[in-house]
């Protein structure tokens, strides 16, 4: 987020919430705290959701109903409100991969051998997974477009 949004759009009038969902052991307060830190733009605003509540409402919005959204980039238009149950919004991105719940439920390495064949099991549509220089071109153009309004 920071290359691909803040610094592209130094000067762009936008606001973003950035949502740390503990999913990970080591996953903390404290370690959002200093992942907060390393996003230095007075238009975020940062919220630790341990509980993942956002995640699992994202999660229905998105149509999943077994899993919990997280590793997701979301775009609105200004003025755009979330009321209650609302459609995904049309520019958004996400790197969910669900390799690593199976790996940890079946008690493997992550990336070893024995797991690279193990079949996907995500809900989550593959037409939206971005990574890498993928996903921070697609960041930033989703951005352009939503701030061209």
């Amino acid at each position: 987020m920071q290359q691909s949004v803040f610094a592209a759009y130094a000067a762009a009038p936008f606001a973003a919430a950035v949502v740390f969902i503990d999913m990970m052991r080591l996953d903390t307060a404290e370690s959002a705290v200093r992942a907060a830190e390393a996003i230095a733009d007075p238009r975020a605003r940062f919220f630790h959701d341990p509980a993942h509540h956002a995640g699992r409402a994202l999660a229905r919005c998105f149509g999943w109903q077994h899993h919990v959204a997280w590793d997701c980039y979301l775009f609105y238009p200004s003025g755009a409100r979330w009321d209650g149950e609302a459609p995904p919004p049309p520019e958004w991105y996400h790197q969910l991969q669900d390799r690593e719940v199976w790996e940890e439920q079946l008690g493997g390495a992550p990336g070893s051998d024995w797991t690279e064949c193990l079949a996907e099991q995500s809900e989550a549509p593959p037409e939206h997974f971005r990574t890498g220089a993928a996903l921070i071109e697609a960041l930033r153009a989703s951005a352009g477009r939503v701030l061209a309004g």
